[in-house]
């Protein structure tokens, strides 16, 4: 009777810790696949295909180029997101978008989760003037600003129900080692 609550215990202690830590792990998990891709994208006449990548989260992703020299506006250019298939997830252009800044978003969209894709990008005209080598970036910029909010929620999460795990765990072993050196 006392090995079966002894591993009751043990059991719910360790659930306690895995609750505890379930939802930061989820967060983190999130915030490490926000930008599936990273890939230089010359700003020169020419159409640029990147790698095959895949999405893991159920939001919007911005399709954006930085850095980029402010003095000088984005050209026009096209771009296409496409499956494996071929087939057209979504597509736009960006076509004299005012300059400034070091940077410039070319769009959004919305895939499916885990799907394999990636992004054709049309460059109808040379950046006159660019010094800079910008790179493409697909991702969820707000992800980082929603983790810098739920950051002190999950820590007290994991203080709180985590932390009474583990307090549990070491309190039943410590009963047990001290209940089996009284008996011998």
């Amino acid at each position: 009777m006392k090995r079966l609550r002894f591993r009751i215990l043990i059991g719910v202690s360790v659930v306690l810790i895995l609750t505890g830590m379930a939802p930061m792990v989820a967060a983190f998990w999130q915030a490490a696949n926000s930008e599936p891709l990273v890939m230089p994208l010359p700003l020169k006449r020419g159409i640029y295909t990147s790698p095959y990548f895949r999405t893991w989260l159920n939001d919007d992703y911005q399709i954006s180029v930085y850095p980029i020299d402010p003095c000088c506006p984005p050209p026009e250019m096209d771009w296409k997101v496409v499956n494996r298939a071929g087939a057209v997830i979504d597509s736009g252009s960006l076509e004299n978008q005012p300059g400034g800044g070091n940077s410039f978003s070319l769009g959004h969209y919305r895939p499916k989760i885990g799907s394999s894709q990636r992004i054709v990008v049309d460059v109808k005209q040379d950046a006159g003037g660019a010094t800079s080598a910008p790179d493409l970036h697909i991702g969820d910029p707000e992800i980082g600003l929603s983790m810098g909010y739920a950051l002190p929620l999950l820590l007290a999460w994991v203080l709180v129900v985590g932390g009474a795990g583990a307090v549990m765990l070491i309190a039943v072993v410590f009963r047990r080692r001290r209940a089996r050196a009284a008996s011998v």
